[in-house]
């Protein structure tokens, strides 16, 4: 991040964050929250003068992996331009932007993989006004209520804009690429990580061959093209979607530890897509069964009160947003079974360190992550989708 200092200084010279006088750019390394899974960040503080009064404003810089396996594995050059082209088109053409739930964003250049050292966005830092990550991967049922409700508000922008403008809203939505999920072939885990969980399901019921069904269809797929058909916009519900909604791209505001705002972080895989892939990423991420036994169905009624607060008639019913949700609910599993164990495991594994590895060491520890703790939560996953009918479902309406 220290090679960007003299970038940043002038930035700040040519007026990017203010008016006043350029002093001086500080590095806040205790700050920092280090690699991310896509990119590298880092905290600072750009002061300036003005009207003889020191005026410090906050950043978050981000920049891109200095690895190229690292970047072709998380395809972060395509996901830079999303992130700049939702804040810089997507997001004011929706007028989501009154929503007050993004941070600011102050600059950005992405360069398609032509110069990715170049690639940067630069936010506001929002930990001075009280924000923070959820210290639990779990949430309780109030912020999972609180979060929904502007997912739903979000979401609602959308439908509002295929309303009023249908044929600008289509054009925007085919300039977010899809972002590619397979590596190459003979590196691909996909299927021995789905098997985890689903053989952990079978010894907890008597379902085994409707799970065999299911799997065996999602084999019928290449693995690009399951994620590809489950991400696939399908009108009338389709709308742009954050990508990647979970608790490690929020920001929540608490109030005797209770959260009382939120903020929506990293939108690098944006796409017009199905609403589908935020909620079932959310809700089987950061939920325990426990919380989804008792809140289920006021889960999605808040979402729902969300999008229509923002546009009374999206075009489909509430009924038949849950008939569609249930077609397409097992998405969730997908990214969970990859990382809901390694959010679990008390052994980080580092990104460079795991690309050096042979396949048999990255599969044996993607498929033992977490242990029996990591077995029974993606299993629980599973089991939630059996119990609620969203397998048949599956097996029946999808794609």
């Amino acid at each position: 991040m220290e090679q960007h200092l003299d970038r940043i200084a002038e930035l700040a010279k040519n007026g990017t964050f203010g008016t006043g006088k350029f002093l001086q750019v500080i590095p806040n390394p205790d700050c920092s929250a280090g690699p991310q899974f896509a990119s590298q960040l880092g905290f600072l503080a750009v002061d300036l003068e003005e009207d003889s009064n020191i005026v410090r404003k906050s950043i978050v810089v981000k920049i891109q992996p200095k690895e190229q396996a690292e970047r072709d594995l998380q395809c972060s050059d395509n996901q830079f331009f999303v992130e700049l082209t939702m804040y810089r088109e997507v997001l004011p053409f929706l007028g989501a932007l009154e929503m007050d739930v993004f941070p600011e964003f102050i600059y950005g250049e992405a360069s398609r993989g032509a110069d990715p050292d170049n690639d940067i966005v630069i936010m506001a830092d929002l930990s001075g006004q009280g924000y923070i990550i959820s210290p639990d991967i779990y949430l309780d049922a109030d912020t999972f209520k609180l979060t929904l409700r502007r997912l739903g508000e979000f979401h609602g922008y959308s439908y509002r804009a295929k309303r009023s403008r249908p044929s600008e809203t289509q054009t925007l939505g085919q300039k977010l690429p899809h972002k590619r999920f397979q590596m190459d072939d003979s590196e691909d885990m996909s299927r021995p990580i789905w098997d985890r969980g689903f053989n952990a399901a079978k010894k907890q019921c008597d379902s085994s061959q409707l799970l065999d069904k299911v799997r065996a269809k999602m084999d019928t797929y290449r693995t690009d093209e399951l994620w590809g058909v489950f991400r696939k916009p399908k009108e009338p519900f389709a709308a742009f979607i954050h990508g990647d909604f979970n608790r490690n791209n929020l920001l929540f505001k608490y109030v005797d530890d209770k959260a009382v705002n939120v903020k929506f972080l990293d939108f690098q895989a944006s796409i017009y897509s199905d609403p589908s892939v935020d909620l079932a990423f959310f809700l089987y991420m950061n939920s325990t069964q426990e919380t989804r036994d008792n809140h289920w169905e006021d889960f999605f009624k808040t979402y729902w009160e969300g999008v229509v607060s923002i546009e009374p008639k999206p075009g489909f019913s509430y009924d038949e947003f849950l008939k569609h949700f249930a077609s397409r609910a097992l998405y969730g599993y997908l990214p969970c079974s990859f990382f809901l164990p390694m959010m679990l495991d008390t052994e980080k594994a580092v990104l460079a360190e795991f690309l050096t590895w042979t396949y048999e060491q990255k599969l044996h520890r993607m498929t033992t992550t977490a242990g029996e703790v990591g077995d029974k939560a993606i299993a629980d996953i599973v089991l939630d989708l059996l119990k609620r009918g969203f397998l048949e479902e599956f097996l029946e309406n999808f794609p």
